[in-house]
């Protein structure tokens, strides 16, 4: 039985909170996404108990959340559904690499790197008849984009108020399952990353007209 993991995170402007789930297959090589849900911020007071309820309906292995998803929140989570955490920090710029391997921090920039490579080497499985949320998960995948700030770093987000909730579970999930990818020692398989958006032009694009933008907007 391959193992899964979830991995809970709550969007940049923090009015919507994504869970999205994943099971992990070594032997193929693949990262099959299994699971996508998506809350507004406004139902806060109930996300828990939902969360517990899929819990324990579907048992899934360790549980991922950023910390910035807030203290309360994570606290009810422990306390009302007794859900075992793996508290992880995301931010720009963690170097320290013993953190980083006992999965404490996540490099928000290295996640998406990660990510790249993944849809690159076509790692990452969606289902073929995807819920309307595991439909908005692959959209924001798609307008999930590198952007170079004026200081002349590498950022990644999604444009305007797209909500990115979901993208960000996923980018935790799949950097926490990296290792069983690799059989634990790096990521011997994967080519080096090529500058280009999470989805092939012809993906966002198709996204970008269904969301009444243009390319000039992102």
């Amino acid at each position: 039985m391959n193992p899964t993991l979830a991995a809970i995170a709550h969007s940049k402007f923090r009015n919507a909170i994504g869970l999205v789930g994943i099971e992990i297959d070594s032997k193929q090589n693949k990262i099959r996404v299994r699971l996508a849900k998506q809350w507004s911020r406004d139902k806060l007071n109930i996300i828990p108990d939902e969360i517990g309820e899929l819990y324990e309906k579907i048992k899934w292995g360790e549980t991922y959340i950023d910390q910035q998803t807030g203290q309360h929140f994570i606290q009810s989570l422990k306390r009302e559904e007794h859900m075992p955490l793996k508290i992880i920090n995301t931010q720009k710029n963690l170097k320290d690499a013993d953190e980083i391997e006992r999965l404490k921090i996540m490099d928000k920039v290295e996640m998406a790197q990660f990510m790249l490579q993944l849809r690159q080497n076509h790692v990452i499985e969606f289902p073929e008849r995807p819920s309307k949320d595991m439909s908005e998960l692959e959209e924001q995948v798609a307008l999930y984009m590198e952007h170079k700030t004026e200081a002349g770093t590498i950022d990644y987000y999604a444009p305007g108020e797209e909500l990115d909730s979901l993208i960000k579970g996923l980018l935790i999930a799949c950097f926490a399952a990296r290792k069983l990818l690799s059989g634990g020692d790096g990521i011997p398989f994967m080519g080096p990353v090529r500058k280009k958006p999470l989805r092939s032009i012809g993906d966002y694009r198709l996204v970008l007209n269904k969301r009444g933008l243009s390319p000039r907007d992102i």
